[in-house]
């Protein structure tokens, strides 16, 4: 989030008239308005903002790094998406879907770097937007991920680095990352191999039953890869609980992994049992009450035990189940 606090109204004045209108028209899906306008100038899909961070028009679908009133002033689509009814939900996502269409058919560069950040080589879009409370809040994250990858955007990064991934799993976006992982992003290492889901990935880091010493590298500034094996497997089990594959939390679980472990490393600095309650995994938390986790555990960001991140993703049937294990004790 920007700490620029500046109105809408004010922050649009600072822009070129064009670009200024564009602008609103992507913030607010107005598809129509910004068919028109590209028409008119198409050189508005590669223009960029006169603000520090520069984006183009295309950044801004990300809703991430610009100014705080572009990201959550309620005439934006993905505020309005939240309270949208069901009836209006339906036209709504179609707009801001055909948001970055109509600006990379226009000539939108869709891998362009931005200063969002302080700028460097993970500022695209995907990446930008892969790593976005608002369209994530607004249900489309996955959906935008896609179009931006089949129209070209680098699905594992600039630096082929599986940045777009990696930054999708530091969040906790799991959908997001189920998205990329059918879009073809690399599952390169312990913890993308598991957070993907593919059983036999996880296992090739199993030889005859042991963990292997080379697990993977692959580490972003925001996404610490551990350097002990035995840690990176317990950021697996973490993962693979948050993106729901029982078939890998089971292999893990009989590899020895401990169920409770509570790994560092990402923005999701809680164990198994709280991942998957706040997902709503429900045969996963099953699966880790049956394996032994405890129910009363409480993580050390939040101090909250499973039962309260589960009444934070809503599923009242985990809420309940977290309850009595808890009081069985």
């Amino acid at each position: 989030m920007s700490e620029d606090v500046r109105p809408m109204e004010e922050v649009l004045a600072a822009e070129e008239r064009g670009f200024a209108r564009a602008l609103e028209a992507v913030l607010t899906a107005d598809t129509s308005t910004l068919s028109q306008l590209l028409a008119e100038e198409p050189e508005l899909a590669r223009q960029r903002s006169a603000a520090h961070h520069e984006s183009t028009l295309l950044h801004y679908v990300a809703a991430n790094g610009v100014e705080t009133a572009l990201q959550v002033s309620p005439g934006t689509i993905y505020q309005f998406l939240v309270s949208c009814s069901d009836v209006e939900r339906t036209s709504a996502v179609e707009r801001a879907m055909n948001v970055p269409k109509l600006l990379i058919d226009a000539g939108a560069e869709v891998d362009a770097l931005c200063r969002t950040y302080g700028g460097g080589p993970h500022q695209t879009t995907l990446n930008l937007l892969v790593s976005s409370a608002h369209p994530h809040n607004a249900g489309v994250q996955e959906t935008l991920a896609r179009v931006l990858v089949q129209s070209g955007a680098a699905v594992d990064g600039l630096e082929d680095d599986q940045s777009p991934l990696l930054t999708a799993l530091a969040f906790g976006y799991w959908r997001t990352v189920a998205a990329l992982v059918g879009l073809g992003a690399r599952c390169d290492g312990l913890i993308p191999a598991a957070a993907s889901g593919e059983l036999e990935l996880v296992e090739g880091y199993f030889p005859a039953g042991a963990l292997k010493d080379d697990v993977g590298t692959t580490s972003l500034p925001w996404f610490e890869v551990a350097k002990d094996p035995g840690v990176v497997a317990q950021q697996a089990l973490v993962y693979a609980s948050l993106c729901g594959h029982e078939r890998v939390v089971r292999f893990l679980l009989e590899r020895g992994v401990d169920v409770d472990a509570i790994p560092p490393g990402s923005h999701v600095t809680a164990g198994a049992l709280h991942t998957a309650a706040l997902a709503g995994h429900r045969s996963v938390v099953e699966c880790l009450l049956e394996g032994g986790a405890d129910p009363t555990k409480r993580e050390p960001r939040y101090g909250g035990d499973p039962q309260s991140w589960a009444e934070h993703g809503g599923d009242e049937a985990i809420v309940e189940r977290l309850r009595e294990a808890a009081s069985g004790r």
